[in-house]
């Protein structure tokens, strides 16, 4: 994943934890939040990739978190699966799609106030993995073609000399920055 620091150095400050009052005054931060806002405006393919899934899965609605004014690269939807997709325990699929990086996430989750996903456990039955490899993943690379899913093996992973506003130890992951910090 080394070969994506200097995208990263590019977009968040090295050295400066994200509670220094100098942190978002940044040249960094200033890059990110002109980069949110380009791709807020200019990337319509997202709205149409999420309503092909919805469609193709027969969801009975999405939510597109791109909106929302969270501080975040990349581009989030939350699908609503019927029942008959998969089990009840996660009825809802998160896709997100990097703007920084040629890299998107599937996970699927079920709100209960504190979110349970499948992010570290990966994939948990043969149906989520099914429906994730052979139809979401199809859908997005039509949409975003070169995009490939994030190698999980790198989850944890720590960017060296950034920082986290959502992890306990502080230490950024890959990705956090490359793909989201906001996991639902």
């Amino acid at each position: 994943m080394t070969e994506y620091l200097d995208t990263i150095y590019k977009y968040f400050p090295k050295d400066l934890h994200t509670s220094n009052l100098k942190y978002a005054d940044t040249p960094e931060i200033k890059r990110q939040w002109e980069l949110i806002e380009h791709s807020r405006k200019n990337d319509g393919h997202f709205s149409q990739m999420a309503n092909t899934l919805v469609k193709n899965l027969n969801c009975s609605a999405y939510q597109d978190l791109s909106l929302r004014g969270i501080f975040d690269l990349s581009r989030k939807a939350v699908l609503y699966l019927p029942n008959n997709h998969l089990n009840e325990e996660y009825p809802c699929c998160v896709i997100n799609v990097s703007i920084i990086a040629k890299y998107y996430s599937i996970y699927f989750t079920k709100f209960t106030g504190i979110p349970i996903n499948t992010l570290k456990t990966g994939l948990v039955s043969s149906a989520q993995k099914s429906l994730a490899d052979n139809m979401i993943s199809r859908i997005i690379r039509t949409y975003y073609p070169g995009y490939k899913p994030f190698p999980m093996e790198h989850f944890d992973e720590v960017v060296p000399q950034v920082y986290s506003a959502i992890n306990y130890n502080d230490s950024a992951t890959y990705f956090e920055c490359l793909i989201t910090n906001d996991i639902l």
